[in-house]
Formats: structure tokens, sequence, C-alpha cells
């Protein structure tokens, strides 16, 4: 199945999901667990003057698509709970597909995170999240996330690295059937990868902490490739995958070549995360402008993931 948390009140979230359930084949629709506030939902499907009906565990919608739902309580507090509800009866053979919510949703929950990566690393200790990016046959990962600029090279301690990259490592192994990779691409944390030790030693310790895994490694690791030139050094796009040391790094890199067909994808955990790879656009919300095929490639992207766990 594919858990769908309904994300903030004011954004193109529900907008751009409502309008894809008709851009997909109709035997998707019975794969969806929609979970929502009934006055949110309503909200969205007057502005889009979309005719609708509410039954007891389902919503038809324009006589044409009809899902399963989940109706939370509590209109203020929804776009949280409906999250926390996905994340408490998710199973491992299910997706869970996250409509965008603003960072301020988690600070008002008293949850204190950054975001939905960072409430996993919280939520499930045992388990090492990584955040990834994915367009067709392009993908990349993060080393860190949503770290301001001063805190990255503070982050990226020699102990540091070396878990993160032992953690990449096995997420990319235990996910071989969702990422086909065979060469991975490690990026320079600073401008031409540290020169040498001219621009910085960080650079230095990180070389000899992926070399360290060379030789185990069921995996080709190119290394250490400045920022500026990895791109050019890809022999092939469909097996590889490319990781940056810090979020701007990477995604600078990956928005400007695919804008909005791309997914924001979370592996680690003891399911499959995955979203839009943009945000609640409230400057356009309400408007019914929203282009919805951002959310219709990640829904194909859901359904896919789900088709394969459950090979």
């Amino acid at each position: 199945m594919i858990y769908v948390s309904q994300g903030d009140i004011e954004s193109i979230g529900l907008e751009v999901f409502i309008k894809s359930l008709f851009l997909i084949p109709r035997k998707f629709q019975k794969k969806i667990y929609l979970v929502v506030n009934k006055e949110v939902i309503k909200k969205h499907l007057d502005l889009l003057n979309y005719k609708y009906k509410f039954n007891k565990d389902t919503i038809s919608i324009s006589n044409f698509i009809s899902i399963s739902c989940i109706y939370i309580e509590n209109f203020e507090d929804s776009p949280f709970k409906s999250f926390q509800y996905c994340v408490d009866n998710i199973d491992p053979k299910s997706v869970l597909f996250t409509l965008p919510m603003s960072k301020k949703n988690f600070q008002q929950a008293s949850v204190r995170c950054l975001g939905h990566t960072d409430f996993f690393r919280n939520q499930f200790k045992n388990n090492k999240p990584k955040m990834f990016f994915i367009s067709g046959n392009e993908k990349i990962c993060l080393t860190t996330d949503h770290l301001d600029l001063k805190s990255v090279t503070k982050k990226l301690t020699s102990d540091f690295l070396r878990r993160s990259t032992n953690e990449l490592l096995s997420i990319v192994q235990d996910n071989e059937k969702i990422l086909n990779v065979k060469e991975i691409y490690f990026c320079g944390i600073n401008p031409h990868a540290g020169e040498g030790g001219l621009i910085g030693n960080e650079d230095v310790n990180f070389y000899d902490i992926i070399k360290s895994f060379e030789k185990n490694s069921a995996h080709d690791l190119k290394y250490l490739i400045p920022a500026d030139a990895i791109h050019k050094k890809i022999t092939n796009l469909n097996s590889s995958l490319l990781v940056f040391p810090y979020h701007d790094q990477g995604l600078c890199f990956f928005k400007p070549r695919n804008d909005i067909l791309g997914i924001n994808l979370t592996l680690g955990l003891p399911f499959i995360r995955l979203s839009v790879d943009h945000g609640t656009a409230k400057d356009i919300w309400g408007k019914g402008i929203a282009n919805p095929s951002g959310c219709l490639y990640a829904l194909l992207k859901a359904f896919e993931y789900e088709r394969i766990l459950n090979e």
C-alpha cells in the first residue's frame, strides 16, 4: 500500500496529489491510503471545484476517483498528526508518501526537528536514514542535509565521515533493486577537493576514509571529485550514485537539471519514504494553478517501489 500524509493545510501538496489521481491508472487507486483531516481536504476540493462524496472510509471525487481514507481529528494539528499516524501504522511492505510539510509544523508539534529526515533520525534510533534525490537515471545522496553552512565542517569529522560512509554503503547494498548502483562518486568537501590539503585538510582525511572501504566494497568507489567537475566524470549515469557532503552542493547540481521532476527519497528506515522534490509553494496555494507533474512522477515511483517490495 501507499500511505499518503496530507502535508500543510495551506500548501499545493493536496492540490497536486488530487490532480495526479486523474492521471494514474485506476487500478492504482486501490493501493492508496490517504490520511487526512476531512475539513482540510474539503477545503482543497472546494477550491478546485471538484464534486466529491465522503463515505465511511473512502472519498469519491468526480465519479471517477475512489480512494481509501483515514480521517483524523483536529484541523490545526492535522499536518503533523497525519504524518505521525502514517509512521506509526505503516508496514515494511508499504511506502510512505509525504506531501510537503513546512518545518514549523515539526516545531509546533514539540518534536523540535528540521523536517521529515531529521524526525526519522530521532524516531528510529537504531536506523541511519539517508536523503536521496532521484530523477530518471540520475541519483544523488546528501551526507549532511539541513545544516547551516557554518556547522557543516564541524559535522564532517573523520569519525562522522567514516560512520556515514559505512552506513551509506550498507543502505545501497540493501536497496539494490531500488537504486541499481554500481559506481559511487564521492564529491570533495572544499573547492577543487581541497587541492591536496592546500584548501583545508578535510578532504585529505575523507580520501583516506573512502580508500579504506575500497577493498571490501561491492561497488566501484570513485573519489574525491571537485563539485564543479563531478557531472563530467560519470561514465554510466544509469548505474551511478553521486554523494555530496552538504545540502546545496548536491541540490544546486540536481534541481536546475530536473526542476520538479524528481523525488526526495529516504532509505535506511524499516520502510521506504518518498516525496516530491518541491516545497509547499504557499505563494500559489489556493489558485488552482499548481503543476502536478512532479507529484505524478513521485506517485508512479511509489507504485514501482511498492511492487518491488512485494515481489
